[in-house]
């Protein structure tokens, strides 16, 4: 018979022992403990601490990989710390292990390399977004998924960025965190806050096919996905409509289970396992049948699960490990650390390792049939998600990207007095996830009012914004808004944050005038997420680009419009030149240019590097509820093309391109309005955009003034002519 073992550090005076073991039921092995390691002191733990990032072990059984959500990755080797390495940010998601690196992804949105024996770096990518869960490493690259709703694959072997696929969040309610993407059958699938899941090619990242799987309304989300290698198919956790099972060629939907808030799926043998807003459930894997169901209590989630020795092992979100018979349902033992688990538990040998929400890691030894098993290995490479509110089980919701938290169970709590209020903030529809505030702030937004924060305006977007400060993330930016931190001048004397926080902040307010007053925008432009590069326009405007291209298989004509004026560069008279007028520019402003016109242009120029600073309007738009293309868009926004342009797209463009290579003249000319027309009204919309920015996420700044087009209009008909003489 196993013994029982508890290791705890003496931080606290309190008690921090496992529960009394209760007498299995006849022929049953309940679980009991073999080891528990406090890793984080108890002085250091936040308000309320959540940790969600699971421990990984080697093959050998002998090293155990760590990260907390104060930033630290830690390896144990046999009980004891061998090493540890801190990242800029929390490790929201567990590492990733292969062979000899471990892949940590933080919250300051780096994905480092560590030499997993040492934890030497041995590279560091910067991808500029809140990273969330564990990568996925297939085929020589990495995968992993951002709060900003991207996925990102990067090189193994370098850390270079090859690919984003990005979605833009829904204007409605949805659930923070983000579900891991997984790669089968030659794609890589990701599910999404809008209820899509998507395939994507590998090498590219360009979408094969796209499903919408959760209907509409609030709480769309894809919170979990499984892909296995073994059949053709794709089970998805929606939140809204449960289980759904597609076709992984197709993503043709082949059956559905219902289950009320649905966040985590696990398949193994002829079941799938989900979980969902207070049940547990079995489907028969060929047909979503359900097979058995347990009832977790009201409102209760529990975190991801692993099957091992025909039990299912699982815990409910800040209450105990608990161990479920896989055929019948039935429970067989539980176990409580103390303060409830948090982080998935993950099989391996005879001990899957746990992490309670207190930063100790627990090994449970000696359930029954103790081996490895299959579904044991496979979902143990998934990660609990989330910035402080894992989709595990808090179900920490955002109202279009600004995070809510359901009262009792608050997600991404944030050291220091303000954040022990622990009231979160809404924000008008569409967004950026902008977080907590205290509750006089909340009722003001949820009502559309505004907070005392938001009602004085002055300055810009940039001096007030706090994104690019490592460790800020939207939530906290948010938080700084409420309590009336509106600009970097308004940061008061006493501290706003906690220690260690409240100590980069300020150091970060010092780099960031610096910066400004020396005229560097492009730190800004590095340190921020691409999708909110239009927090610079006010200061970049007057020297950026407004690129459109046209392509006929190949780049045709490049319009621009800058400093200088509108411009065409047409293929076969003096394309090359777009280069050197492009080196002036610190900006570059397109619609679509992130899938489209950049991609283009890096292959024609590849010497030429655009500006750090790209403004995507068509990213943008979408945040703001737009929907179509820009010729949709623009009447909506009070601009219009004259009568003999209005009809075109871009289509036309290429037939127009083709019929002036066949003599026609007047065909070179419409296209060239129609393409300068194009690269002209981004400028307008770029300001227009910014204000209505402004306006719903209620940001301390004043407004743009929008760009008059008369004078344009009589510039673009002289470009016109320049171009065609």
């Amino acid at each position: 018979m196993l013994a029982a073992a508890v290791l705890a550090f003496a931080f606290s005076p309190l008690s921090h022992g496992p529960l009394a073991r209760a007498a299995p039921a006849q022929s049953e092995r309940a679980f009991f403990i073999g080891d528990m390691v406090r890793l984080v002191p108890q002085r250091e733990l936040p308000f309320q601490p959540r940790e969600t990032a699971t421990p990984v072990l080697d093959d050998a059984g002998s090293r155990l990989y760590v990260g907390t959500n104060d930033g630290w990755v830690r390896c144990r080797f046999h009980g004891r710390t061998a090493w540890s390495w801190r990242a800029g940010g929390s490790v929201l998601a567990a590492p990733l292990l292969d062979r000899d690196t471990l892949y940590v992804a933080s919250a300051d949105g780096k994905l480092t390399a560590l030499n997993r024996i040492t934890g030497e770096v041995r590279w560091s990518s910067d991808l500029h977004e809140e990273l969330t869960t564990t990568p996925t490493l297939s085929g020589g690259r990495l995968y992993v998924m951002s709060s900003e709703e991207s996925v990102t694959g990067v090189d193994a072997e370098t850390g270079k960025s090859l690919w984003k696929f990005h979605r833009d969040p829904p204007a409605g309610f949805t659930i923070r965190g983000n579900s891991r993407p997984r790669v089968s059958h030659g794609s890589v699938f990701a599910g999404f806050a809008d209820g899509s899941l998507v395939a994507l090619g590998p090498a590219d990242g360009v979408a094969r096919w796209v499903r919408p799987v959760s209907g509409t309304g609030d709480y769309l989300d894809v919170d979990d996905l499984q892909a296995p290698d073994e059949e053709a198919r794709v089970y998805v956790a929606s939140s809204k409509v449960g289980v759904v099972a597609l076709d992984a060629a197709t993503g043709n939907p082949l059956w559905t289970a219902p289950l009320p808030g649905a966040n985590h799926v696990l398949v193994d043998g002829p079941r799938v396992y989900a979980s969902g807003k207070g049940a547990l459930v079995a489907l028969g894997r060929a047909d979503g049948k359900v097979l058995w169901k347990l009832n977790l209590g009201n409102d209760r989630y529990a975190t991801p699960g692993a099957v091992s020795g025909g039990l299912l092992l699982l815990s409910l979100d800040r209450g105990p490990l608990i161990a479920v018979d896989a055929v019948t349902g039935r429970t067989r033992g539980a176990f409580d650390p103390g303060s409830g688990f948090r982080a998935r538990r993950r099989g391996a040998g005879r001990t899957p390792q746990g992490e309670g929400r207190a930063g100790r890691v627990v090994g449970v030894s000696g359930w029954q049939g103790g081996g490895r098993g299959r579904g044991a290995c496979r979902s143990g490479q998934g990660a609990a998600r989330g910035a402080g509110g894992s989709r595990a089980g808090g179900r920490a919701l955002r109202a279009a990207g600004a995070h809510l938290s359901r009262p009792g169970r608050r997600a991404g709590a944030v050291p220091g007095a303000a954040a022990r209020a622990r009231a979160a903030a809404g924000a008008d529809r569409g967004g950026d996830p902008l977080g907590s505030a205290p509750v006089a702030s909340r009722v003001a937004l949820l009502r559309g009012g505004r907070s005392r924060a938001h009602q004085a305006r002055g300055g810009t977007v940039l001096t007030a914004s706090f994104r690019h400060i490592r460790g800020i993330g939207p939530m906290r930016e948010r938080q700084l808004w409420m309590q009336g931190v509106g600009s970097w001048d308004a940061l008061p004397e006493g501290m706003v944050l906690a220690q260690r926080l409240d100590v980069k902040l300020r150091a970060g307010v010092t780099e960031s005038r610096a910066h400004l007053a020396a005229d560097d925008l492009d730190f800004f432009a590095r340190a921020l997420p691409e999708t909110e590069h239009w927090r610079l326009l006010p200061h970049l405007v007057d020297q950026a680009g407004f690129v459109d291209v046209e392509t006929a298989e190949e780049v045709t004509v490049i319009g621009v419009l800058d400093a200088e004026g509108p411009r065409s560069f047409v293929r076969g008279r003096d394309l090359h030149e777009f280069p050197h007028r492009a080196a002036r520019w610190r900006a570059v402003v397109t619609f679509n240019g992130t899938a489209f016109d950049l991609p283009h242009l890096r292959k024609l120029f590849p010497g030429w590097q655009p500006p750090a600073a790209h403004v995507d309007l068509c990213i943008l738009l979408r945040r703001l509820g737009e929907a179509g293309g820009l010729k949709q868009i623009e009447p909506r926004l009070g601009l219009h093309r004259p009568p003999h342009l209005a009809p075109l797209s871009g289509t036309d463009a290429v037939w127009l391109w083709r019929a002036q290579r066949e003599g026609d003249p007047a065909a070179l000319r419409r296209l060239l309005e129609y393409n300068l027309h194009d690269a002209f009204h981004l400028r307008p919309i770029a300001e227009i955009a910014y204000n209505r920015m402004l306006r719903r996420s209620r940001m301390p700044a004043t407004a743009m003034p929008v760009t008059e087009r008369g004078a344009l209009l009589y510039d673009v008909s002289r470009a016109v002519e320049r171009a065609l003489q």
